[in-house]
């Protein structure tokens, strides 16, 4: 009942700021925006005695472990603004850290939400950080390797989306070892998967390996196109179109609730498959490369891509026009560049 009372005041102090101001309730408003600020600070004064109260010595675990639990995968989802949710997760999450080993379970089901928020801002550093704060590897409680996998693998994408190749490695050098142990034909692991696969693809691209990339991109292309394919047939949808309609991850967001989180646009096929290009561009010369630029130009899917003409003049060996790799370059992210000289930038 306090948990209901607490997010009945959200929602009222929400639709009085939206009808103030003439605008839509799912608006995502600014701490400075709202007008209401003793309103906000009384609940989240309000928040902390509850919160105080939960972690107490003498409220019993399996009380407040559970209150803890309903309030961060049923209560808060229900607050239709990122803000204040974000707030009261912080702050629930700050109470928790202090008695981390009684409440490892919420403290990561905080960080999970949390993590969603802040990769929603695009603030993909803090949400690595923040997701990865809760040992999985913990001897206090038993974590499903499924749990750990979805946990590692999302780490791993917001690293690479934070450019920081070298923690992105540890995550997904430890879900390369449970991968095996994910077993299932739901979407969601079929999702993991794949992005798995995106993760270990984008790490040897950031690292300069090329080749390498090159041949996991052009995998994972294949795959996205066709073994994530759900239906056959007239108005077939393939599995990336399907999770656009999902609410996969973050878990418990509410289906009323403005954060949708859309982190799988870059398993769209036609980007992988770009990507496989581009690397096959970089790589050394070299057999393996001559081979591959082989295969891609024969891809009829390539006909379609903007680096189709620097492709067909390596598949026939023909000089590249200067305004050709001029255009190359644009497509180029800072780990795919060199410097020469007095800042002058190459290929």
């Amino acid at each position: 009942h306090i948990l209901d009372t607490l997010v009945a005041r959200c929602l009222e102090l929400v639709s009085s700021e939206s009808q103030s101001k003439n605008i839509g309730k799912d608006t995502i408003f600014t701490t400075d925006a709202f007008t209401n600020l003793p309103q906000i600070q009384t609940v989240v004064d309000d928040t902390n005695v509850l919160l105080s109260h939960l972690t107490d010595e003498s409220t019993p675990l399996v009380i407040s472990r559970d209150v803890f639990s309903i309030f961060g995968s049923e209560k808060l989802p229900k607050i239709p603004n990122v803000n204040i949710q974000e707030l009261l997760g912080k702050q629930t999450l700050a109470t928790l850290m202090p008695r981390l080993v009684s409440f490892e379970e919420q403290a990561q089901l905080f960080c999970e939400y949390l993590a969603s928020i802040y990769e929603f801002q695009a603030n993909y550093l803090v949400a690595a950080n923040t997701l990865t704060s809760v040992s999985m590897e913990s001897s206090m409680r038993v974590v499903p390797d499924a749990t750990k996998f979805r946990v590692y693998v999302t780490a791993a994408s917001l690293f690479l989306f934070a450019k920081d190749a070298e923690k992105a490695e540890a995550y997904i050098n430890r879900a390369s070892a449970l991968i095996n142990n994910v077993q299932g034909q739901e979407d969601e692991i079929k999702y993991l998967k794949l992005q798995y696969k995106w993760c270990y693809a984008r790490h040897l691209d950031m690292k300069g390996k090329f080749m390498e990339a090159c041949v996991r991109y052009y995998e994972l292309s294949q795959q996205s196109d066709s073994e994530g394919r759900l239906h056959q047939g007239d108005g077939s949808k393939t599995l990336l179109n399907e999770l656009d309609k999902m609410d996969i991850q973050p878990d418990n967001l509410g289906d009323s609730n403005p954060l949708k989180r859309k982190n799988y646009e870059h398993l769209n096929p036609t980007d992988c498959l770009q990507h496989a290009v581009i690397c096959a561009v970089l790589a050394p010369a070299g057999p393996r490369r001559a081979q591959f630029i082989s295969v891609l130009f024969k891809d009829e899917r390539t006909k379609k891509l903007s680096t189709r003409s620097i492709l067909e003049c390596l598949y026939f060996i023909r000089l590249l026009r200067p305004d050709l790799v001029t255009s190359f370059a644009h497509l180029l992210e800072p780990h795919q560049r060199i410097t020469i000289g007095e800042g002058t930038l190459g290929v």
